[in-house]
């Protein structure tokens, strides 16, 4: 496999860290650029057919501008993937103001921006982009909602995500990933799960 190249795509990345950077281009022997996705180095994505935010959006102080520049940087016809938390979601509202559990999903200053899912299609429709899919992963807080507290304690917490990682092995080795998939888009219909993943398309 060549260097930036991953299942035969043809790859490049930006990471601001310099740590994550490094482990990704010397251990995974990826085409990273350790720099923050600016007007100064947007073109560099000239001639790709998709993009991939994921987790990135949450942490920008101006997420409409970033999207902005990779709208304008893409081919007609070229895809973007994001993937943000999806924070003040229904079952962490029933959590917070019927079961007196804290806002234990506010991460300032890291986290500058929070999405559901009709602001981040918002914010794809102001750029340019038209949706044409959404899902949602795994609804986390539904843990919570079944006494198993995981917030601020990290054994409860690997147990739980054991616990979904092994809902989606055994629904994958038995041949039913189109059950997940359909499950998880449904999630996202209700405004549940603990990411958003939205798609779009440049027209």
């Amino acid at each position: 496999m060549n260097r930036g190249s991953i299942r035969g795509w043809k790859t490049l990345g930006f990471e601001p860290s310099k740590e994550a950077y490094q482990y990704s281009s010397d251990h995974l022997g990826l085409d990273v650029i350790n720099e923050f996705f600016d007007e100064k180095n947007c073109h560099k994505i000239s001639g790709y057919d998709a993009v991939h935010m994921s987790s990135v959006l949450e942490h920008l102080p101006d997420p409409i501008g970033s999207m902005r520049l990779v709208y304008e940087n893409l081919n007609t016809g070229c895809l973007i993937c994001v993937t943000v938390p999806n924070d003040y979601n229904p079952f962490q509202l029933i959590l917070r103001n019927d079961l007196r559990f804290p806002s234990w999903w506010e991460s300032p200053p890291h986290h500058l921006n929070y999405f559901n899912f009709k602001s981040l299609e918002k914010l794809f429709l102001s750029v340019g982009f038209k949706v044409f899919y959404q899902t949602a992963s795994f609804p986390m807080d539904l843990f919570l909602l079944m006494g198993k507290n995981y917030v601020n304690n990290d054994i409860v917490g690997r147990e739980c995500h054991n616990l979904r990682k092994q809902f989606e092995i055994s629904l994958s080795m038995s041949g039913n990933n189109n059950i997940k998939k359909d499950l998880y888009q449904k999630f996202s219909e209700i405004g549940l799960g603990r990411e958003i993943i939205m798609y779009g398309v440049k027209e």
